[in-house]
């Protein structure tokens, strides 16, 4: 059986509502405090439902059913239906403090703080309930610390000293933010209810104490194969999951990176 793709009749360009304040404070002659916070919602945003046509193929796997989905196909003149919807929605809040130092006795740089969070609802968890999909994004990092600095060696006034010891700069460039979030699928789902059954499937957590907490390496398991309700059987989950998408915060990421260069004029008469 084909496949079939379902378009809306009119395409309507993604729209964006933006919003932001900055309050700055002079910390003497060189440094200046800023409290900036930005915001914006999106709408009218792409969302694909790959489950119009999905049902129960064996229903003898899910007695009891499988949160509404039908045990007959709903439209035998096709296998996966897809529909496109322009029902999908982005937040976004995101508050930074910022330390900014002016360039004296050759030491310029800045450091900032950002607290942020960002959701959508763009992908489709439960064809039944659109909005059931809403919940952090992949890219959302709730804490952010940046910071970078540049030092230029003084001017020496002797030659041979400012040709060998002068022209120097010193650059470092720090990153710091917290892990990003992931979600957890039953990946056996939808090859046991149908082959018309296009979407994923988020897991059933057994262990709501996992939520919000953070892997601390990426060697380390966060959690282990019993957390979750498959861990029991294939068919042990009856649902579209129980938690929101990304869910769940991978290890935080730190970084440091340095350069360290010299300037060698070059005369005319050379």
């Amino acid at each position: 059986m084909p496949g079939f793709y379902v378009t809306p009749s009119d395409y309507k360009t993604i729209k964006v509502v933006e919003w932001s304040f900055e309050i700055q404070q002079p910390l003497g002659l060189y440094n200046v405090l800023a409290l900036t916070y930005a915001g914006n919602h999106g709408y009218d945003e792409p969302e694909t439902n790959a489950d119009v046509n999905g049902y129960i193929g064996t229903p003898s796997r899910y007695p009891n059913g499988f949160s509404g989905l039908p045990t007959a196909i709903p439209d035998p003149r096709f296998s996966t239906v897809t529909n496109l919807l322009e029902s999908g929605y982005s937040n976004y809040d995101g508050l930074t403090a910022q330390l900014r130092h002016a360039f004296r006795m050759g030491f310029q740089g800045q450091v900032s703080y950002t607290w942020s969070h960002a959701l959508a609802l763009g992908t489709v968890y439960n064809p039944y309930n659109l909005n059931y999909g809403y919940g952090n994004t992949s890219f959302d990092t709730r804490h952010n610390v940046t910071a970078d600095l540049v030092w230029n060696s003084p001017k020496l006034h002797r030659r041979l000293l400012e040709s060998t010891l002068g022209g120097w700069t010193v650059g470092a460039k720090l990153y710091l933010y917290s892990g990003r979030p992931f979600s957890a699928t039953n990946s056996q789902i939808p090859g046991l209810l149908s082959s018309t059954f296009g979407g994923s499937v988020l897991a059933d957590l057994l262990t709501p104490s996992l939520l919000g907490v953070h892997c601390t390496d990426v060697n380390t398991r966060c959690f282990t194969p019993a957390s979750f309700a498959a861990s029991s059987g294939p068919t042990v989950q009856t649902d579209f999951g129980n938690t929101q998408p990304n869910s769940f915060w991978g290890p935080r990421f730190f970084n440091i990176s340095t350069q360290v260069t010299k300037t060698i004029p070059v005369r005319e008469r050379m």
